[in-house]
């Protein structure tokens, strides 16, 4: 199992969500869904940006 450690890393560089996402151009809500853990795949597009 992957576990989505996106609160974590956002937490230490003092990002918020919407910082990640006017960055790497993926809407607000995937972004939301990622950071809450809440979805059940990730597209290997979206993993690279926020990479």
């Amino acid at each position: 199992m992957i576990t989505i450690l996106l609160s974590t890393l956002l937490g230490a560089r003092r990002w918020t969500q919407m910082d990640l996402s006017r960055v790497t151009k993926i809407r607000p809500n995937t972004i939301n869904d990622l950071y809450h853990e809440m979805t059940d795949r990730v597209s290997l597009e979206q993993l690279d940006l926020i990479c």
